[in-house]
């Protein structure tokens, strides 16, 4: 009895220990990026020339975007 429940104890301890540090995760692929007061037209993908906004601008045209939409509680 003592010893099925230490190599039962050893097994899932190897299971657990892989899941946690075998695997690595991949990255997130959805970031969100939530602004106040800020206008439609004040990036520069947006079509804004006074306000510089190129690592904005980089990651607007290397992705998708998602301009129609509402918030809702």
């Amino acid at each position: 009895m003592k010893f099925t429940y230490r190599i039962t104890l050893l097994i899932l301890a190897i299971i657990l220990g892989y899941k946690a540090w075998g695997v690595p995760t991949p990255p997130p692929n959805l970031i969100i990026i939530l602004t106040d007061d800020q206008g439609y037209h004040d990036v520069g993908f947006n079509g804004c020339k006074d306000i510089p906004t190129p690592n904005l601008d980089s990651i607007a045209s290397n992705g998708g975007l998602a301009c129609g939409f509402n918030c809702r509680k």
